[in-house]
């Protein structure tokens, strides 16, 4: 990489992995305002088929978690590779 390319990603990661977890926080705001729809969906379909409403609620609300952790450790990964590569410390 060209340093031009490095000194880009030097402002570009920081501002991008931000905005990643803005929208985590954001998809966490509209779950609580969809949480009845999940609901109807999780407690009515699920529940009617396997009886089984809270450990299907369970499983969502955890690959959500999953998720949102995922994409926070990633940022946090690219974030010191490209630290480590432009020289400083993470």
């Amino acid at each position: 990489m060209s340093a031009w390319s490095i000194d880009a990603l030097v402002v570009v990661v920081p501002v991008h992995d931000e905005a990643e977890l803005l929208d985590s926080c954001l998809s966490s705001l509209a779950a609580a305002i969809g949480y009845p729809d999940i609901m109807q969906i999780v407690g009515g379909t699920v529940a009617s088929q396997t009886s089984q409403a809270l450990e299907a609620m369970s499983l969502v609300v955890l690959l959500y978690a999953a998720i949102n952790l995922l994409i926070a450790v990633a940022a946090s990964v690219a974030n010191r590779r490209l630290l480590r590569h432009e020289g400083r410390a993470a």
